[in-house]
């Protein structure tokens, strides 16, 4: 293809769902335009330890200890987990040939591109520990470029000094958008100039391409599915109380094989393409996840989603704001909303698809006609 571009995504994409299913998104989007896209193949110390049954959990020795044991009693599970990360990252993620192994490796030698993308999910953390790396931090020819699509932060607020720190590194580049309203506001602060807000990456491929890594139901018989994150008991109960009304069991996703739920089943095993199928094929979706949410609205489930913690939920009131649904956030100590048919095929579903069109003209706008959104002095 005559316009056909290199470029590499610098995400997150390890053992998490959301973090490896928007990289999906994204890498899988770009290359349905033509753009020839890989995904940063980061294998530092770090990264390593978080593929690993007995990963660190806690600085608390005794705590370390309490995980560890409840990871031995869920072994086989766990194990299969990790074996079907690693395969989904294996056939979905593009990733780069070249495994890095250290941040100065990364950002000495990057791997080669015309367009260097770093997005999505919490990105622009500004006290990250590999932030440089994210927020591609090393100098670039005059024919390269670097972008950030739905970049987040994680935070509303940042302090001065990081500020001063980050600003020329945002400076640098070529085009920004972010996910959140909080970080158009911060980027503008920094930039002069208010960025884009777009979607997360999960919403750029068609529905039908999640439908096809769900594939078929795991459960034969009608649930509620639960994606818990830090919700915790209170999330759990809104969820009983749901599956009281609709005459069905509670299944919980869960990333935590220390906590004991009162449900019917607890899922410990889950890849990513069994955290999709889960959602897809549920009758009601309960959960605290931006990512989880994400999915209820593709799939078109009827859903609820808490805000576990209440400052940092402006990613889940920035998409919901934005898909005409606020009425489905609650937070803990707020009953859950009287059933009244709305669901995510129903209620949004215009506005969604208009954000969706935006968001993928931004895309196309860059790698195909080299248009350029952002204004520089």
């Amino acid at each position: 293809m005559k316009n056909e571009k290199k470029a590499v995504i610098y995400t997150l994409n390890h053992i998490n769902y959301g973090a490896v299913l928007q990289c999906c998104g994204l890498v899988n989007y770009l290359r349905g335009i033509g753009v020839d896209a890989e995904s940063l193949n980061l294998n530092t110390p770090y990264h390593q330890k978080l593929f690993r049954v007995f990963a660190p959990y806690s600085d608390s020795r005794l705590r370390q200890i309490f995980y560890h044991f409840f990871c031995l009693l869920r072994y086989a599970s766990l194990k299969r987990k990790i074996r079907r990360f690693i395969r989904f990252r294996r056939e979905w993620l593009h990733l780069t040939s070249r495994a890095y192994e250290s941040e100065e490796d990364v950002l000495k030698n990057p791997p080669p591109a015309d367009v260097y993308v770093s997005g999505s999910d919490q990105v622009f953390q500004p006290e990250g520990k590999r932030r440089r790396i994210f927020y591609l931090n090393f100098p670039v020819g005059q024919k390269q470029k670097k972008i950030a699509y739905a970049a987040s932060f994680g935070t509303d607020t940042i302090k001065p000094e990081t500020l001063d720190i980050l600003k020329p590194w945002v400076e640098d580049f070529f085009q920004l958008s972010v996910r959140e309203e909080s970080g158009a506001r911060l980027l503008e602060k920094m930039t002069g100039s208010r960025p884009p807000v777009v979607l997360d990456p999960v919403f750029l491929p068609d529905a039908s391409f999640w439908q096809s890594l769900a594939g078929e139901r795991l459960f034969p018989q009608k649930y509620i599915a639960v994606y818990e994150l830090n919700g915790g008991n209170a999330l759990i109960q809104k969820a009983k109380a749901i599956a009281d009304r609709l005459h069905v069991p509670v299944y919980v996703i869960t990333t935590k094989p220390h906590k004991f739920y009162p449900v019917e089943k607890q899922l410990y095993d889950c890849g990513p393409k069994e955290f999709l199928s889960l959602l897809r094929h549920a009758e009601y979706i309960v959960t605290d996840s931006f990512h989880g949410t994400c999915f209820a609205l593709i799939f078109r489930i009827p859903f609820i989603t808490m805000a576990a913690i209440r400052e940092s939920s402006d990613r889940l009131v920035t998409l919901l704001k934005n898909a005409g649904m606020e009425k489905r956030l609650i937070f803990p100590e707020t009953p859950i909303p009287p059933e009244d048919g709305a669901s995510a095929e129903t209620d949004g579903t215009a506005r969604l698809t208009k954000l969706q069109d935006l968001s993928r003209a931004y895309l196309k706008d860059i790698f195909i006609e080299d248009k350029e959104y952002n204004e520089r002095a």
